[in-house]
C-alpha cells in the first residue's frame, strides 16, 4: 500500500512538472520523449526558448528531465552598433555588439572573425557599410551598420555684404547675414573674427544655419571679417570677408547755370565720382528705367537746349547711393500766367467731361492736361508752384483757336476720379502756367462686362486709391498688397511717378516674412529693379540641409510650405547674377528640385500642394508650384479638370486669378475663368476693396 503510494506521488510530481515546465516554455520548448533527441550517444535535451535564455537555464532543464546534455536552437540574437557614426576618414569609430546563442562571430568587410570580443575600433577610409554574422546551433543572424565618412568642410551658402564687394549705407548700421551647411555631419562651431583677429561670435546672433551681426557704427571705409565654420568631424574651413563702405551719394553739377538765356546752349551734367547721371528735359522727373529718362556715364555730355527749359537729374554710384533729383531752369522766355476760372462737369449720357475757363484774349489755342494718381497731380501743382509749363507727358489734347471750352471723351473710365489743367499757347508761342486743377469722377452706371473694360476700371481704382507714401493696403498687408498692385498696373502698361513711387516704397520697406520679401524681389525686378541686395535675406530664411536650399516656410523657423517655397524659388530666378555658393554649386534650381522631390512639400497626392503640406490640396498653391515646375499634362490634369461649368476654380476668385496668373496654358476655357472674375468686379471697379486681389485679378485678366 505505502509502495503504491509511493509511485503515485512520484508520477504525479512528474506530471506537475511536466505542467509547470510546459507552461513556463509557453510552447517554446521541444520535448522529444519517445526516442530521447540521442546525438552523437547523448541523451539530449532539444531547447529553442528565444528570448532570455541562458546556457544554465538550459541544462537546468535537462537535468530535471534526466537528460545529459542541452542544446540551444534558437536562432542567434544579436545588436550591432557604430559610435560615431560618422568619421572624417583619419579619426576612428568603435563597433560594438551583443550575441546570445551563437558559436562564432564575424564582421565584413575587413575585420574577420571576432568570436569572443564585444567591440572593434575601426578608421575607414571611406563610407563602409559593415555586416555582423552570429552563427549558433540555431542558425545565423546578420545585422548591418553605415560608418560614413565626411572628408568635405561645412559651405558657405551665401553672406552679405558679399567678399570684395562696395556697399551703400545710409544709415548708422548694417547687418553682416551669413547662411551656411554642412553636408554629413552638421555644424559643431561658427566663428566671426573681425579684422583685429579679435572673437565677436558672443555679439552675433548664430542658429543652425545662420550668422548675423550688427555692424555700427558704420564708417566710410574697407572692412575684414573671417568666418570659420567646422563640423562635428573636425572639417573646417575659413572664410574671408573684406567689403568697402560708401555712404557718400555722387553730387552731379551742371556745366552751365540755372538762369535765362538768348541763345543755345550745350550742357554737360558731371557727377563728382564714378556714377551713372539719369535725366530728363520734358519737365516730367526722371526715374530709373522710365521712357522720359535718359542715362550716361558720367559725364552726360552734350545736352542742346534751345529753348525754355526744366532740365531734372540724379547720379546713381557704383555702390547704389542715389543722388536726390536735383532740377535746373534756363529760361528763354517768360512764362505767361495762367488761365483761370477751370471747371469740369461730368455727363454719363454720353459718357463725356466738359471743361470751361476764362478766355485769355492772347491765346491762340489752348493745351489740356490730365491725370489721376496723387504723384502726377503733384508733378502738374509743383510746376504752376514754380511756374513752368507742364510736362507734355501728361497733355491729352489742343484745342482749335480761342475757344474756353473743351469735351473730353476719349478713354474715360467708369469710377476714375480725374484732375485736368489748362494752359494756353500765347501770340509768340509760348506756352503759359497751367491752372488750378479741377476734379471730377466718372460715375459708373453699370458693371463690367467685357474684360478690357474692367481691366480698365480695376486700373483706374488702384490710381485713385494709392497711399502718398506710394504704398497701397493697410499697414500690415502694405507689401503684399503693393507688389500685386505694381504687377498689375504693369501687365496694364501703366507708367507714371505713382509706379515709380511705389517702387521707391518697396525698396525702402523691410520684409519681415518669406512671403513678402519674395514678392518684393519678384516685384522690383519685373520693374527693372535691382533687388540683388534682399536675397541673402532671402537666403537666411530658407530651410537648409546638407547644405542646400530645400524650400521655404512663411519664416525661417516655421515648417517650408509649397507657396513659400515657389516664391523664393521664383524670386532666387529673378537676380541679375547667377547665384553659387561657395563650391560653385547654383542655388537657382534648388527650390524646383525641392517642389517635385520632396514629399514633405506635397498634399495628400503627390505632386499636388496645399497652403499646409500634407492637408487640402489648393488650386492656387499647386499652380503656384507649377509655375516653377512645368510639369507635364499628366501631372496638372487635374487641375485643368478642375474648371468649372462658370469658369472658375473652385467657386473662388483668388484660385481662379491664380491658375490664370501661373498657368494659363492649361486652362480649358481661359475666356470664361476671365468672365468669371468680370463679374465678381465691383461697380466701383475693385474687388472686395482689397488692392492685393483688385491687382491680383487686374494681373490675371491680362496675363
Amino acid at each position: 500500500m505505502k509502495r503504491s503510494k509511493l509511485i503515485l506521488f512520484i508520477s504525479v510530481f512528474i506530471f506537475l512538472s511536466v505542467l509547470v515546465q510546459a507552461a513556463f516554455c509557453a510552447d517554446s520548448c521541444s520535448f522529444d520523449f519517445e526516442n530521447d533527441g540521442d546525438v552523437d550517444g547523448k541523451d539530449v535535451f532539444l531547447f529553442s526558448r528565444s528570448e532570455n535564455t541562458t546556457s544554465q537555464d538550459c541544462s537546468d532543464f535537462a537535468e530535471q528531465f534526466g537528460k545529459t546534455d542541452c542544446m540551444i536552437t534558437a536562432a542567434p540574437q544579436i545588436t550591432f552598433q557604430a559610435d560615431p557614426q560618422i568619421t572624417n576618414g583619419t579619426t576612428s569609430a568603435t563597433l560594438s555588439w551583443t550575441a546570445l546563442y551563437t558559436d562564432s562571430i564575424t564582421i565584413e568587410p575587413g575585420i574577420g572573425d571576432v568570436t569572443g570580443t564585444s567591440s572593434v575600433v575601426i578608421t575607414p577610409a571611406q563610407t563602409t557599410e559593415y555586416t555582423l554574422t552570429a552563427v549558433g546551433n540555431g542558425g545565423q543572424s546578420q545585422s548591418k551598420v553605415t560608418v560614413s565618412v565626411d572628408t568635405v568642410p561645412p559651405n558657405m551658402i551665401d553672406f552679405y555684404p558679399a567678399n570684395g564687394s562696395v556697399i551703400a549705407a545710409s544709415g548708422e548700421a548694417i547687418t553682416l547675414l551669413g547662411t551656411f551647411g554642412d553636408n554629413l555631419a552638421g555644424i559643431k562651431s561658427v566663428t566671426l573674427l573681425n579684422e583685429e583677429n579679435t572673437d565677436i561670435t558672443s555679439s552675433a546672433t548664430v542658429t543652425a544655419s545662420t550668422i548675423a551681426y550688427i555692424l555700427s557704427p558704420i564708417q566710410e571705409k574697407q572692412y575684414s571679417f573671417t568666418l570659420i565654420l567646422e563640423d562635428n568631424v573636425s572639417n573646417s574651413k575659413t572664410f574671408p570677408i573684406t567689403f568697402r563702405v560708401d555712404k557718400t551719394a555722387p553730387v552731379t553739377t551742371p556745366s552751365v547755370a540755372s538762369g535765362r538765356y538768348s541763345s543755345q546752349i550745350t550742357l554737360n551734367l558731371t557727377a563728382s565720382e564714378d556714377a551713372t547721371v539719369y535725366y530728363s528735359t520734358d519737365g516730367y522727373p526722371p526715374f530709373v528705367g522710365a521712357s522720359n529718362t535718359k542715362s550716361s556715364s558720367s559725364p552726360a555730355s552734350g545736352i542742346v537746349i534751345d529753348s525754355t527749359t526744366r532740365v531734372q537729374f540724379f547720379s546713381v554710384d557704383a555702390a547704389g547711393n542715389r543722388e536726390t533729383t536735383k532740377t535746373a531752369d534756363y529760361m528763354f522766355t517768360d512764362i505767361p500766367a495762367s488761365v483761370t476760372g477751370l471747371t469740369a462737369i461730368f455727363s454719363p449720357s454720353p459718357k463725356q467731361v466738359y471743361l470751361s475757363w476764362s478766355q485769355n484774349p492772347d491765346a491762340q489755342n489752348y493745351c489740356i492736361y490730365r491725370c489721376i494718381n496723387f504723384a502726377d497731380r503733384l508733378i502738374l501743382l509743383d510746376s504752376r508752384a514754380n511756374g513752368y509749363s507742364p510736362p507734355k507727358k501728361l497733355k491729352i489734347a489742343d484745342t482749335a483757336g480761342n475757344t474756353p471750352d473743351f469735351t473730353d471723351n476719349a478713354n474715360l473710365v467708369d469710377g476714375a476720379s480725374y484732375y485736368y489743367g489748362v494752359t494756353y499757347i500765347d501770340s509768340n508761342g509760348i506756352e503759359s502756367v497751367i491752372s488750378d486743377l479741377a476734379n471730377t469722377t466718372i460715375t459708373p452706371q453699370d458693371p463690367a462686362e467685357t474684360i478690357q473694360d474692367a481691366a480698365g476700371r480695376a486700373a483706374a481704382w488702384l490710381e485713385n486709391n494709392q497711399q502718398s507714401n506710394g504704398s497701397w493696403g493697410t499697414k500690415e498687408k502694405r507689401i503684399l498688397a503693393t507688389s500685386q498692385a505694381l504687377n498689375g498696373l504693369k501687365v496694364k502698361g501703366v507708367e507714371n511717378a505713382g509706379i515709380f513711387q511705389a517702387l521707391f516704397f518697396l525698396r525702402a520697406v523691410k520684409a519681415d516674412n518669406v512671403d513678402y520679401l519674395a514678392r518684393k524681389i519678384v516685384t522690383l525686378s519685373n520693374h527693372g529693379q535691382n533687388a540683388d541686395r534682399s536675397v541673402s535675406r532671402l537666403i537666411s530664411k530658407s530651410y537648409i540641409y546638407n547644405a542646400q536650399i530645400y524650400g521655404w516656410g512663411i519664416d525661417g523657423s516655421f515648417m517650408v510650405d509649397a507657396l513659400d517655397t515657389a516664391l523664393g524659388t521664383k524670386a532666387l530666378a529673378c537676380l541679375s547674377i547667377e547665384l553659387k555658393d561657395s563650391e560653385g554649386a547654383s542655388l537657382a534650381d534648388l527650390g524646383e528640385a525641392a517642389l517635385e522631390q520632396w514629399a514633405p512639400l506635397q498634399g495628400p497626392e503627390n505632386n499636388k500642394y496645399g497652403w499646409v503640406p500634407g492637408q487640402d490640396i489648393s488650386a492656387f498653391v499647386s499652380a503656384a508650384a507649377y509655375s516653377v515646375t512645368n510639369p507635364g499634362a499628366s501631372v496638372t490634369q487635374w487641375l485643368s479638370d478642375l474648371q468649372q461649368a462658370n469658369g472658375s476654380f473652385e467657386d473662388n476668385i483668388t484660385d481662379t486669378a491664380g491658375v490664370l496668373i501661373w498657368v494659363p496654358d492649361i486652362i480649358p476655357d481661359k475666356a470664361a475663368a476671365q468672365l468669371y472674375l468680370v463679374a465678381g468686379q465691383n461697380i466701383n471697379g475693385s474687388w472686395g476693396d482689397d488692392p492685393y486681389l483688385t491687382g491680383l485679378c487686374l494681373e490675371a485678366l491680362l496675363k
